[in-house]
């Protein structure tokens, strides 16, 4: 019998409802061993993409299971972002053998070439599971699987306090 060897890889990870789903997917992906999952911290202990306390993700990440690898910077710009990451991939390629990083985008093609277009510079490839699902099917199956979702913070500016 033939032994699978599974590809390392880190995967993005926002702590919000499609990284959760992207996680619980990649997890029953034969093809995968998620090594970390990587986050994006300011030095203030706020997470980058949702702006919440990185304590949070931190416990997601213990509930899950898997290590959490924070890439911290004093603010988020272009260059930080992008020294940061490709900073932790070297270190993952390196200890690890990874090449990839799965991010849970589902749209917004600018921003995937601009990641496919970074990753590639270095080396790296980008991993989007999710890309492209209908979000009305994706919603629906979040639901029929039993997932539930808190509402942690909200933009205002987008959605009245009314609601």
């Amino acid at each position: 019998m033939e032994e699978t060897i599974l590809e390392n890889i880190v995967v993005a990870f926002s702590s919000g409802k499609d990284s959760i789903f992207l996680v619980n997917q990649l997890l029953k992906d034969p093809r995968y061993k998620i090594i970390s999952l990587v986050t994006t911290c300011t030095n203030n202990g706020n997470v980058t993409s949702h702006h919440i306390d990185e304590q949070l993700v931190e416990k997601q990440a213990e509930a899950i299971g898997l290590p959490l690898y924070k890439i911290k910077m004093n603010d988020f710009t272009t260059e930080n972002f992008e020294d940061g990451l490709i900073s932790t991939m070297v270190y993952f390629s390196k200890h690890f053998g990874v090449t990839k990083i799965a991010y849970g985008d589902l749209f917004l093609e600018e921003v995937k070439t601009y990641k496919e277009k970074l990753l590639a510079k270095y080396g790296f490839e980008l991993l989007l599971p999710l890309w492209g699902r209908n979000t009305k099917t994706l919603a629906r199956q979040l639901v029929e699987e039993g997932w539930k979702a808190t509402v942690i913070s909200i933009d205002s500016t987008k959605l009245s306090f009314r609601f």
